[in-house]
């Protein structure tokens, strides 16, 4: 079996009797496929086919296929493959080395929002042809004078990937700043079929946090370390297509946890817990989705090192592994900070629909205009301690735009802006506030 576009149209699957070197072609299996593979027992055949929705996995029971006669191969093959080198010689095999193909071999820029101010700064990344190594690397200046910083490295020749990174980075807390450092290493394992994928993650954790606010009502300048041990499992069948505008069937699950002892060396005992779900519809018009999401994480122990976390801000929320203060934040219109507590929740519900195809750049420029869309969305949540009270809880109702883009020929980006109107107990964020984002918002 095999697919070849050789009748000069698209590919299709064709079946060659080895002994007396007939050919066929298949019929029945649409109007484009390739990557034939005959089941063990004979009686299935899959491929994969492509349709208006883009490439899929398709399968085909072997006693229903359908086949017409198709150019023949020349009578008399050749019984030798014979190429002249002229001067050159063959090199002898010898062991792989990637590393020469590690090198930098290209930057992209960054612009980023960071609180109040703008950051703006690099990033480079690579991987070797066999995909066993891979890291990135980036930094980023802003008005505060250091910069922020991340580094990265993945070793994936095993079926535990393993993984390193270290970082540092500046956010804006009440009416200060805290700095984090942070260094991480562990595995995952992936599980992968065609229609669902899961991994499990385990890590080693360590990070210090220099809180300080000289115009506090009480001036704070403490460090917070922790040293903990990391576990997580993802589930996934969400899928998306070649015009997708965002995932449009299946779900998302995470979990995952982390747990901080002064017997590692963290300034008190804590736990942290995350929870995210999230699910796909299809809705008209083609390529529209109904988007929802529920989320949630809960903090205990020492107050040294017990965490906070944040429900306001206008995303992106990605799938993974995340402890961060922002991990599950996602209420447009409001900041991370306007809501905080050690116990949060959010839900969204996003109706998201296609507004216009471009498909065009400027000449050469390395940048393309992909596709516009829009999504009109109601966000929900709220964050405490010990007792959920009205005051607390935060929602919004709003829309928003978006434009994919291809930065480089092959980088894609979605960048976003809208507009919510928020609903806030207390009554110091009412009315439309405007937003951006880079990236979906979940």
């Amino acid at each position: 079996l095999f697919a070849s576009d050789r009748d000069g149209g698209p590919f299709h699957i064709h079946h060659v009797d080895v002994a007396t070197r007939q050919v066929r072609r298949l019929t029945n299996a649409g109007a484009s496929a390739q990557s034939p593979v005959l089941s063990a027992d004979g009686r299935t055949l899959a491929f994969v086919g492509y349709t208006p929705d883009g490439f899929d996995l398709f399968s085909l029971p072997w006693s229903q296929a359908e086949w017409t006669a198709a150019t023949p191969f020349e009578s008399s093959p050749p019984t030798s493959s014979v190429f002249d080198l002229g001067n050159q010689t063959i090199e002898e095999p010898r062991p792989y080395r990637p590393w020469r193909m590690l090198r930098p071999r290209f930057w992209t820029p960054i612009i980023e929002a960071d609180g109040d101010q703008t950051a703006f700064g690099a990033a480079t990344s690579g991987a070797d042809a066999l995909g066993r190594h891979a890291y990135a690397a980036g930094a980023a200046w802003s008005t505060r004078g250091r910069p922020d910083w991340y580094g990265a490295y993945v070793y994936d020749r095993w079926r535990p990937t393993l993984f390193a990174s270290a970082s540092e980075d500046t956010d804006d807390w009440r009416d200060g700043t805290v700095r984090t450092r942070e260094l991480n290493t562990g595995v995952t394992v992936p599980f992968r079929t065609f229609r669902r994928a899961q991994s499990v993650f385990a890590a080693i954790h360590g990070s210090s946090d220099r809180f300080e606010c000289a115009d506090c009502p009480s001036p704070v300048d403490r460090t917070i370390t922790r040293r903990s041990l990391r576990s997580g499992w993802l589930f996934t069948t969400a899928r998306e297509y070649g015009y997708s505008i965002s995932n449009e069937h299946g779900f998302t699950a995470t979990a995952s946890g982390e747990w901080s002892a002064r017997a590692l060396g963290s300034s008190g005992n804590a736990g942290t817990a995350v929870v995210d779900v999230r699910g796909y519809l299809p809705a008209a018009p083609r390529h529209g989705v109904i988007a929802v999401r529920a989320a949630g994480a809960a903090a205990w122990g020492d107050d040294a090192a017990t965490r906070e976390f944040g429900a306001g801000g206008p995303g992106p929320s990605l799938p993974g592994f995340s402890f961060d203060r922002d991990t599950v934040a996602l209420i447009r219109g409001f900041d991370t900070d306007d809501v905080i507590g050690r116990r949060v929740m959010v839900a969204n519900a996003d109706y998201r629909l296609p507004l216009a195809w471009i498909e065009r750049g400027v000449g050469t420029w390395p940048l393309s205009l992909r596709s516009l869309h829009g999504a009109v969305f109601a966000d929900g949540g709220a964050a405490w301690d010990a007792r959920l009270v009205r005051r607390q809880t935060r929602a919004s109702t709003g829309v928003e735009i978006a434009a994919d883009l291809v930065i480089g020929y092959a980088v894609p980006v979605t960048v976003a802006s809208g507009f919510a109107w928020r609903h806030d107990p207390t009554g110091a964020a009412r009315g439309a506030a405007w937003f951006a984002r880079v990236g979906r918002a979940f």
